[in-house]
């Protein structure tokens, strides 16, 4: 996710949390591969370090926390977006 979908997605807070998974909703710690999930730099997954397996069809799950007068008022509901490993985030879910 680009710094200006970032603040689009969370105008008043910080993004504090991301869930990874496949497509059909496996997590992505039991997919047997190498990728880092996080929120600073989301979802990636490098073929080439993947023993000849391809990087699955992955999707992102990023939540927007918001910050009222220095303590947290209320955190809003995750939503998923689609990795292009290509390309980065191609749409909403």
């Amino acid at each position: 996710m680009t710094e200006t979908e970032k603040k689009a997605f969370c105008p008043e807070g910080v993004i504090n949390g991301v869930d990874c998974e496949t497509i059909t909703g496996q997590p992505w710690f039991d997919t047997n591969q190498i990728l880092t999930c996080d929120a600073r730099d989301g979802l990636n997954c490098d073929n080439s370090i993947n023993f000849g397996d391809l990087c699955k069809d992955y999707r992102i799950r990023y939540q927007c926390q918001v910050i009222c007068k220095g303590k947290i008022c209320k955190a809003l509901n995750y939503q998923f977006f689609k990795v292009n490993l290509f390309l980065g985030i191609s749409s909403n879910m």
